[in-house]
């Protein structure tokens, strides 16, 4: 017996995959199967394929795990995992700090995994464990020195970035600890073409070693009838900032306070200066930061010589207007998804995730 099926409910399943090249993840684009394809037809008595087989990947409506499509979402499968305005179901949204009276809070309230919690501003954390006062503690104090709690002992500051603050000793002259002076040196000095002297060196008083910008390139400190520190690691070209560190002396650089720089301050190979946004095509060109917001996700580059402006990852500039930045989202947009122009099947519905659009196996039915 022949079985035949109606071509409205089983196509030939062709998987085609449409490739677009973007600076991160590239991207999936799957087209619905071709209806023009023959049938399936059983010509020898045998059962037609089990509904429930599968053939490639097809445009599908349905959301990824831990997405969903919520009715005030701008696109379809909402990340529930990061989006504040549906943190963890449709609708939750992730309140607001209450700083009144313009008090800065230093931080927000996001969507992490599904939760709404509090995200601090680098250099603030949430010590006292209370939401209502944000991020109340200054990291770079010296109650809480780069971490809740870690307070820094008598005589010391909390100093350095809000990155990686440290407590230093105030007093000056300490050597090995806070408030420990070394004796006076009773060992004869050296002379004064060696450039060194005995100081305190990795904690320890009265060591031998170079002056501050030269280093023993020749490696006979040690011998009697040596010449100490004879590089000059500040202005000499062939050990610039450490011995064997060479400029491109051919191509103009210069050794300044230890670094190769050109007589401009910017460094001289081409290759630097045609992607160094203060020094953009030749010495001393700073690229402007531009009319960007910061929700404009775009910050300033220089490619080829040329200003111009970098998109974060999954952002992009579809509009070709410069003054908006990278207005469009590229993770989430059905009609640019994950690259301008990228558009995922409108008729099935189908979404983009993570910049990709949203497939399936698809079934035989």
């Amino acid at each position: 017996m022949k079985v035949r099926i109606g071509s409205s409910l089983l196509f030939a399943l062709v998987g085609v995959l449409v490739f677009a090249c973007t600076s991160s993840d590239d991207v999936i684009v799957a087209t619905r199967p071709d209806a023009s394809a023959p049938i399936f037809v059983d010509s020898d008595g045998g059962s037609v394929p089990d509904a429930s087989s599968s053939g490639g990947m097809c445009p599908t409506a349905n959301c990824p795990p831990g997405h969903a499509t919520c009715p005030h979402s701008q696109f379809p499968c909402s990340d529930l995992r990061s989006d504040d305005n549906n943190c963890g179901a449709c609708g939750n949204v992730c309140p607001q700090l209450a700083g009144g009276n313009g008090l800065n809070m230093h931080g927000a309230m996001q969507c992490v995994d599904g939760q709404c919690k509090l995200s601090c501003d680098v250099g603030y954390a949430n010590c006292n464990g209370l939401v209502e006062d944000g991020c109340e503690a200054d990291l770079v104090s010296v109650e809480n020195c780069g971490e809740c709690g870690l307070a820094c002992p008598a005589n010391h500051a909390c100093l350095g970035s809000n990155l990686s603050p440290t407590c230093e000793c105030t007093i000056y002259g300490s050597c090995g600890a806070c408030g420990n002076f070394c004796p006076e040196n009773t060992e004869p000095p050296f002379p004064e073409e060696w450039n060194a002297s005995y100081d305190c060196r990795a904690g320890e008083c009265n060591k031998p070693g170079c002056n501050t910008g030269y280093q023993d390139c020749n490696g006979d400190f040690d011998r009697a009838d040596g010449n100490g520190c004879e590089t000059n690691t500040f202005n000499d070209p062939l050990n610039c900032g450490g011995c064997g560190i060479k400029c491109l002396v051919s191509e103009g650089e210069i050794c300044e306070s230890g670094r190769c720089i050109c007589r401009c301050g910017a460094r001289c190979s081409q290759t630097a200066l045609d992607t160094d946004v203060n020094n953009c095509g030749a010495c001393q060109f700073s690229c402007p930061e531009g009319e960007y917001g910061k929700d404009d996700h775009a910050s300033r580059a220089c490619t080829n010589g040329v200003c111009g402006f970098r998109c974060a990852a999954l952002w992009g500039d579809c509009d070709g207007m410069t003054t908006n930045g990278c207005e469009t989202n590229l993770g989430s947009d059905p009609q640019n998804c994950g690259a301008c122009g990228v558009r995922c099947d409108a008729v099935e519905g189908q979404a983009c995730v993570d910049g990709r659009c949203t497939t399936e196996e698809c079934t035989i039915k």
